[in-house]
């Protein structure tokens, strides 16, 4: 799959292209693209909560949720959530990649407005 950096504009391919998806589709809150207000996930609905065992439960449910309905070139095997001091939410998201079978960790970070 070819896609655009949304930095550089210009053509991304393979791990950097899904890669760019996942971070899409977990930080665009729902309702929040025109015409696709199902687009994203609840995670903004849910990283500025008192952050304990349930809410960990709740933000796996979400990352999988929309990665399930948006992201169909992986499969969610486990996340872990947690906030820095300096108030960023940092999301490591456990994956299998079905087209290749590899199993990959990557981090993904958002600064939280307070």
């Amino acid at each position: 799959m070819i896609g655009v950096d949304a930095e550089t504009g210009k053509a991304i391919t393979g791990k950097a292209h899904l890669r760019q998806s996942i971070s899409r589709i977990l930080f665009t809150p729902l309702g929040s693209v025109i015409m696709r207000p199902d687009f994203g996930s609840r995670l903004f609905e849910l990283i500025g909560k008192n952050l304990d065992d349930y809410l960990q439960l709740e933000i796996f449910v979400a990352t999988a949720e929309a990665l399930e309905k948006w992201e169909p070139r992986i499969l969610v095997k486990r996340v872990q959530f947690e906030r820095s001091d300096l108030g960023v939410a940092i999301l490591t998201l456990h994956y299998e990649n079905v087209e290749t079978g590899e199993l990959v960790a990557e981090t993904f970070e958002k600064e939280v407005k307070q």
